[in-house]
């Protein structure tokens, strides 16, 4: 409990992410005059802009502590709540329920979910899903679903599709072959845009939904689409993928990263990802917590931690030491000689 008069010279004020109106964080430096339970240094200060009382927790502090073990140190500045009584300003200082009792979500450089997380940035309103950037193979999910990038038949193929049936095992390979034909002539279970849901048989997940994004080489060249029109396709498939895990409530969705290697064609690695971040947002339900994109290269990876940046104000932890790719660090030594 915050000792009533305490002084606190505040360095910084913080809007705290999600919350409306934003709850503030203090940055203070120097001596606290402050107590909480059995003289401990509180894990809250008041806060009193205008009329609104805000509990604020603290983000760093130098010299914070307990008045019967160091005496009153406060620096100049402003009484937090000078004339209130004493069980009015305990009061105001608790932190509401809802926050102590958040579970940690994941942060850059943490190992989660059988991933390594990059980054993990906050999507929708308050206590909405995350937005997770994950590094490794998708293979490795430990939550409810992983999303495959599959072909038209759904049965099995290179890459991360062959790697995901590899793992799956005759289970999923069951499951796969047991998906209902939409047109038998071509033997297609899953048009493009569209995706299914199976079980994740050997997965470390649960459930495996498979999604048929557009092979930009054929659809440009052949079909005569535009690259604006292979991008949609590339969102709705993301957003039909987080349909089909909608129907089972799961909370935990990993995505493969759908058309962006080499069915991408000539389109930016940027533009396919930037599109499949659009159609997430636009998939969400209430039982989703977190969305992670599971990038297996480093170029992946720099590619997506730099999107997300610049798409997303607030991030819980970003990774800024991102391997770069081989490739780009061979031509940067070339040039230098």
């Amino acid at each position: 409990i915050l000792a009533q008069g305490a002084m606190v010279k505040v360095l910084e004020v913080c809007g705290g992410v999600g919350s409306t109106p934003p709850r503030p964080c203090l940055v203070v430096r120097g001596g606290v005059h402050a107590e909480g339970e059995g003289g401990a240094p509180p894990a809250a200060l008041l806060l009193r802009p205008g009329n609104d009382a805000y509990s604020a927790p603290i983000l760093s502090t130098m010299g914070l502590c307990s008045s019967k073990s160091h005496g009153k140190l406060g620096q100049a500045g402003e009484p937090l709540h000078p004339g209130e009584p004493a069980a009015l300003a305990a009061a105001a200082v608790a932190p509401p329920p809802a926050a102590a009792a958040a579970p940690p979500g994941p942060v850059a450089g943490q190992r989660w979910r059988g991933l390594d997380v990059c980054s993990a940035h906050p999507l929708g309103a308050a206590g909405g899903p995350l937005l997770v950037i994950s590094a490794g193979s998708v293979v490795d999910f430990e939550g409810d679903c992983i999303v495959n990038a599959a072909n038209e038949q759904c049965l099995t193929g290179g890459g991360v599709d062959g790697a995901i049936s590899a793992a799956g095992g005759p289970e999923l390979a069951r499951a796969r072959q047991e998906l209902p034909l939409v047109e038998p002539s071509r033997s297609v279970r899953c048009p493009t845009g569209e995706a299914r849901l199976t079980v994740g048989g050997g997965l470390k997940a649960p459930y495996c939904i498979h999604a048929v994004g557009p092979d930009y080489n054929v659809m440009v060249r052949g079909a005569r689409r535009t690259l604006g029109e292979c991008d949609a396709l590339v969102a709705k498939t993301y957003r039909s993928a987080l349909g089909c895990a909608r129907e089972r409530d799961l909370g935990t969705v990993a995505f493969s990263l759908i058309s962006a290697s080499i069915f991408r064609g000539p389109q930016s690695l940027e533009n396919v990802l930037a599109a499949g971040i659009a159609g997430i947002q636009s998939g969400l339900y209430p039982a989703l917590r977190e969305v992670h994109l599971v990038a297996f290269t480093a170029e992946e990876r720099v590619a997506l931690v730099q999107l997300c940046g610049e798409m997303f104000p607030y991030a819980q932890g970003t990774l800024l030491a991102v391997e770069a790719p081989r490739e780009e660090q061979e031509e940067e030594e070339e040039g230098e000689e």
